[in-house]
């Protein structure tokens, strides 16, 4: 196996234990809000639900973010060559 195969898996496996992180960290996150929704009266729920909505239109603008800046040109690194490379990072 030559060293760029070996790290390559070793990128898959991070990212594949990152995924499942993360899949855990939903249906925990999921839980916890049905709970919410059960435990709590609905005048707290509506009290609560803009500072929700707000925290959710946060962590959607940061995927946004995140996924943008995937895929925009990368500039090259070659100090003779000021030519922007159209593919991703």
């Amino acid at each position: 196996m030559t060293v760029a195969e070996r790290e390559l898996n070793s990128v898959a496996a991070q990212l594949a234990g990152r995924q499942e992180e993360s899949e855990h960290s939903h249906k925990h996150l999921v839980e916890l809000s049905r709970e919410f929704k059960k435990n709590v009266p609905e005048e707290v729920r509506e009290m609560v639900a803009p500072v929700l909505k707000s925290l959710q239109a946060q962590k959607c603008a940061q995927l946004c973010v995140y996924f943008g800046s995937l895929s925009a040109p990368s500039v090259s690194s070659s100090p003779r060559s000021s030519v922007v490379s159209l593919r991703p990072r």
